[in-house]
């Protein structure tokens, strides 16, 4: 992928859509506002910082045995971190930043909002948050430019326009019904597969 990037003009990224965790999105947001001369945004940060770590430790511990999470914390934790990550994307237009640095700011920021979805939702709106719709918006950051194509590796589930869970009201279908309401008649399944292995996420 470097080396087809270093000689076209066209090039390949390779990225991911997944909003579990937001701590590598802090850290870029903190190096690229560092300089920016606006302590107000440093503070934002700074909760939105704290927002994430209390929260990527919550999902780090999960498949502890023993393990049992402070919910009211984590959900008071997550929504300051939801309304700091919204207040970031407010501000950062008003930041004098090129352009790929607003784009890179603003989808970190984007993304650790995103993170806090399935607290935010059902805390402020009463309704669940799809982890399926927070793919499709993350697709929808990546490809904002005139021209620009995406291909998603995804399991069948996601990839699907109809939810494979009848009983999941929630979901609202798969990632490909929320990129076909976003993008009508440009989302198209080229492939699926089978696969097994040994691999799992957690211990």
């Amino acid at each position: 992928m470097q080396a087809h990037n270093r000689t076209h003009q066209h090039k390949v990224a390779l990225t991911g859509i997944d909003a579990m965790f937001s701590g590598a999105d802090v850290e870029l947001l903190q190096r690229g506002l560092a300089t920016a001369g606006r302590p107000d945004l440093q503070e934002l940060v700074a909760q939105l910082r704290q927002s994430a770590q209390y929260k990527d430790s919550a999902w780090y511990q999960l498949s502890t045995p023993g393990y049992k999470p402070s919910y009211k914390k984590l959900f008071a934790s997550a929504i300051a971190g939801h309304d700091a990550a919204d207040k970031l994307l407010k501000a950062l237009p008003t930041i004098k930043l090129s352009q790929p640095q607003l784009t890179a700011m603003t989808n970190a920021a984007a993304n650790a909002r995103m993170a806090f979805d399935d607290f935010y939702q059902p805390k402020i709106n009463k309704r669940e948050s799809s982890r399926d719709s927070v793919f499709a918006e993350m697709t929808r950051l990546l490809v904002r430019g005139k021209g620009q194509r995406i291909i998603i590796w995804a399991h069948d589930a996601h990839v699907a326009r109809h939810g494979v869970a009848p009983e999941d009201k929630g979901n609202g279908g798969g990632t490909g019904a929320f990129l076909e309401r976003m993008f009508p008649g440009q989302y198209f399944v080229l492939a699926t597969a089978t696969a097994g292995g040994t691999f799992a996420a957690t211990t």
